[in-house]
């Protein structure tokens, strides 16, 4: 998992698992968000917030606002480019 703003995902996201069970050659394009409880919904801000914090309130913030991870396209798959693909 890379992220534009977070040189080390787990760092800023300890509640999440399991992207190392995506297989190899699998590329999606994704967000990772924050479930922003005062709000009642999904906050793609309130995950900057977290990833802009230190790793020792991490924890704390996951705790606070969980995050979710939310894949919407398929840009390769074992290896092969989708864009092409049609819709």
């Amino acid at each position: 998992m890379q992220h534009r703003r977070c040189n080390t995902p787990a760092r800023c996201s300890p509640d999440l698992h399991g992207g190392e069970s995506v297989a190899d050659g699998l590329v999606l394009d994704s967000e990772l968000v924050a479930w922003d409880a005062a709000a009642g919904q999904l906050s793609f801000e309130a995950f900057h917030r977290r990833a802009a914090t230190r790793s020792r309130t991490a924890t704390a913030l996951a705790a606070k606002t969980p995050a979710v991870f939310i894949a919407f396209d398929a840009l390769q798959i074992n290896g092969i480019d989708c864009w092409p693909c049609p819709t």
